[in-house]
């Protein structure tokens, strides 16, 4: 009887060891494909063929672009071409001529460099 009772309790716990499994990757996956923003979310503009993902950032007195794309990309922003960050900066901020304090702008997420993207 003992026997019976220890392997229905360890059915009974890899059970629950799979559900905890299967719920932390449901977790994850949800977690990876949500979007977020700097605020919390991340938009894409789709306004052209290829999209671009973008974090909205409120700028501080001194910011430039090139400072408002780095505090989104890290690293990844030194690896990527200028006129390449000019040109998206500027696509996403029609407006742009230069960064002003308190203002909000769409700052490019290289989100594809990053492999973060399918």
């Amino acid at each position: 009887m003992t026997s019976l009772f220890k392997r229905k309790w360890v059915m009974f716990l890899k059970r629950i060891v799979f559900l905890l499994c299967l719920g932390f990757v449901i977790l994850s996956l949800s977690k990876d494909l949500g979007k977020i923003n700097s605020s919390g979310k991340v938009g894409a503009n789709v306004s052209e063929t290829a999209p671009i993902y973008y974090v909205k950032l409120e700028a501080d007195v001194g910011d430039t672009m090139l400072t408002l794309v780095e505090r989104v990309n890290g690293k990844l922003f030194y690896t990527l071409p200028m006129e390449r960050i000019k040109e998206d900066f500027e696509r996403l901020n029609p407006s742009y001529e230069v960064v002003l304090p308190q203002q909000k702008y769409k700052v490019p997420y290289y989100v594809e460099e990053l492999g973060l993207h399918h």
